[in-house]
């Protein structure tokens, strides 16, 4: 988002000006962390998160075959839908609705696929499909239940072993045959 007078890439959302907008959209804003490294005295100046949320991370793959499935099984329940915070690794963050767990974190695929319950979605950042700012706290995809989140990290666990068995050579036909 450009600055209206200067033209130039305006900075991260801090939490004084985000505040009220992302209580209105329905969510909980928190400070976050520092700006430019620079200890802040006030709270307005810290940038600006959120809490109450779920985040979905997805991490690169090394298979483009495995990544494709998993992205396929969490697009099937329209866990892709809604906005994405990108980090600087490629790893994408995505703000979910989802109960609360009595695990704050589940992982599949080695860590490549997370749902974390605890901590802040800091606004900062690059946010390709819109930011929190832009979207309703219940307009997010959403997990309902404990038992959907342990069937879905099961499925995707399961994905490498499907996998394996369909880059499986067919068996060879034996010469031999049956033997009466």
């Amino acid at each position: 988002m450009a600055d209206r007078k200067t033209g130039a890439a305006a900075g991260p959302p801090l939490f004084g000006a985000a505040a009220p907008r992302l209580r209105a959209l329905g969510y909980t804003p928190t400070p976050w962390g520092h700006v430019d490294g620079r200890l802040l005295a006030l709270e307005s100046e810290h940038l600006a998160a959120v809490t109450g949320v779920g985040v979905l991370v997805l991490a690169t793959l090394s298979d483009a075959d495995l990544s494709a499935r998993a992205r396929a099984v969490l697009e099937a329940r329209g866990l892709l839908a809604g906005p994405v915070r990108v980090g600087s690794d490629g790893a994408e963050s995505r703000p979910l609705r989802c109960p609360t767990l009595w695990r704050p974190e589940h992982t599949a695929l080695d860590d490549a696929v997370t749902l974390r319950q605890v901590g802040a979605v800091p606004l900062d950042g690059e946010w390709p499909r819109g930011t929190l700012l832009e979207v309703q706290r219940d307009e997010l995809p959403q997990i309902s239940n404990a038992d959907d989140v342990t069937r879905l990290f099961e499925e995707l666990q399961g994905l490498p072993s499907l996998l394996a068995a369909e880059r499986r050579p067919p068996p060879k036909a034996s010469r031999k045959g049956w033997i009466r």
